[in-house]
């Protein structure tokens, strides 16, 4: 019987939410985090494989990103846009702060915020 050929599996691809909020800022000029969310799940489908930190990406982890990244000093709110449903909230758009602008691509702000704000948690568990 002819032995079957593996398949290959589709390779990672690293992906830096933090690093990847900060392009999109530095190329769009203001963003809110579903346009962000939206963004990167289109990077996803465009490579068609899995991402390195981001298997099943939720609009809750971006969220939480732009939480840190807020806190952080990163980046900050520019402007609410009423929504156009009275049930949902008001849409934040955030831009890159002086310090966000400033702050080298490869610092552990951009690549773990959440360790960068929270460094005694994440040695407890991590």
């Amino acid at each position: 019987m002819p032995k079957k050929e593996k398949e290959e599996k589709p390779a990672w691809t690293a992906l830096s939410i933090g690093l990847f909020i900060r392009d999109y800022l530095l190329e769009n000029g203001r963003a809110y985090p579903y346009e962000v969310y939206r963004a990167i799940r289109g990077e996803l489908r465009e490579k068609s494989r899995p991402i390195r930190g981001l298997k099943r990406g939720s609009y809750q982890n971006i969220r939480n990103y732009f939480y840190w990244l807020t806190h952080l000093g990163l980046i900050e709110p520019e402007v609410e846009v009423p929504s156009e449903k009275p049930y949902l909230k008001d849409r934040r758009y955030y831009r890159l702060t002086a310090k966000g602008r400033r702050t080298p691509p490869h610092s552990l702000e951009w690549l773990n915020p959440r360790r960068a704000l929270y460094p005694e948690s994440w040695e407890i568990s991590h």
